[in-house]
């Protein structure tokens, strides 16, 4: 394995994008955050393509726990009755956001009466506002790193692997390629 995860011989190494034609299908997703005061933040986001624009927007008290406030808006969609899921907006309202999120948005947006597109997004939205809170508490003071990383081992150990302990780490001692200039609130 090379140093970014790749295969010397494997299908990057002999992909030439130039010489393919490309899908006119494109998926963006964006995510952004605002500190509406200490702990409250409000996280939008927005998926668009070829059959969908839904944007979500949720407020959280991250000091709490909770979701406080949530909207969908479903800009363009491919049938009526995708509107019904905007409905379960405020039954989310309340729902605790660290530990086990990614299963409660699961259990509120995915399945057969729900929105695979919504809940990604929701999924993405959620989880990397507790990760931007949580550093900028160490950039604030507030924690130390290692504290940051107790609190992602606590409460993420069930969305990445980097943050479960109980799985043996294989040696890979490659280079931090994150990004080190994290923007403060």
């Amino acid at each position: 394995m090379e140093k970014d995860g790749t295969k010397k011989d494997g299908l990057f190494a002999r992909t030439d994008f130039s010489t393919l034609q490309k899908c006119a299908q494109t998926r963006d997703i964006h995510v952004d955050w605002y500190r509406k005061s200490r702990d409250i933040l409000v996280a939008y986001g927005h998926i668009v393509d070829y059959a969908h624009d839904i944007e979500v927007l949720a407020e959280v008290d991250m000091k709490e726990d909770k979701l406080v406030d949530l909207e969908f808006k479903l800009n363009t969609f491919t049938e009526a009755k995708c509107l019904m899921i905007c409905d379960v907006a405020q039954k989310m309202i309340g729902m605790p956001v660290a530990y086990g999120v990614e299963d409660r948005i699961r259990q509120y947006l995915g399945g057969a009466c729900g929105c695979i597109n919504l809940c990604n997004l929701m999924i993405d939205t959620m989880d990397a506002l507790f990760f931007i809170y949580h550093i900028n508490r160490v950039l604030d003071g507030e924690i130390t790193f290692p504290e940051y990383g107790q609190i992602l081992t606590r409460e993420r150990k069930d969305s990445c692997l980097t943050f479960n302990f109980d799985i043996e780490d294989a040696g890979y001692a490659g280079d931090f390629k994150g990004n080190r200039d994290v923007q403060r609130f």
